[in-house]
């Protein structure tokens, strides 16, 4: 059985590229070659589940909780059909499965990993951006997927709005203040 990827933001630099980019903060987006990739809802809801859960996440747990259908015994169905219909962009996979498990693919970047890694890097050394990382406070103001009430999602939701990001949207807010204000 293949080895799934662990996808936990480290605290290094914001990578600053990758073949697909998957867009949670603000509204979903999935984006490849610089072109947006349509994406069907129940796909949007696996590819944000596992990015969120940043790891490989078992088929039954993912099933259990991507099921629009009431009753669960349909939900694996519902998962294989969600994964056999992922658009594949330029050919690149988006999703990787080890049998039991499904996870995010490693050639897809997701927003919400490179903010968090920025937001920690940029807590631990003051006004320092991490390459990459925008000083535009604005950038930082978006929540993640807001509107969607999944209640996988809703604990998410509620970590980013407690999480460094605050800090530094703080702290940003400050220094673009201080600029503008003509007091740096």
């Amino acid at each position: 059985m293949a080895q799934l990827a662990h996808h936990v933001p480290d605290e290094g630099p914001v990578p600053s590229s990758a073949p697909v980019r998957l867009h949670l903060l603000g509204q979903f987006e999935l984006r490849a070659e610089g072109r947006v990739i349509t994406v069907a809802r129940a796909q949007q809801r696996l590819l944000a589940y596992l990015a969120v859960m940043r790891r490989p996440v078992s088929r039954a747990l993912l099933s259990q909780h991507l099921s629009d259908e009431p009753d669960l015994d349909r939900g694996p169905s519902a998962l294989r059909s969600a994964l056999w219909r992922l658009p594949r962009p330029g050919g690149t996979p988006l999703v990787e499965s080890s049998g039991a498990h499904v996870a995010l693919a490693a050639e897809v970047a997701v927003d919400l990993w490179d903010s968090e890694r920025s937001a920690k890097h940029l807590h631990r050394k003051g006004a320092e951006l991490a390459e990459g990382a925008s000083a535009d406070p604005s950038d930082w103001a978006e929540d993640l997927l807001p509107g969607w009430v999944d209640e996988w999602l809703l604990v998410e939701q509620d970590e980013v709005d407690g999480s460094p990001f605050d800090a530094v949207r703080g702290s940003l807010a400050a220094v673009e203040a201080a600029v503008v204000g003509g007091v740096a």
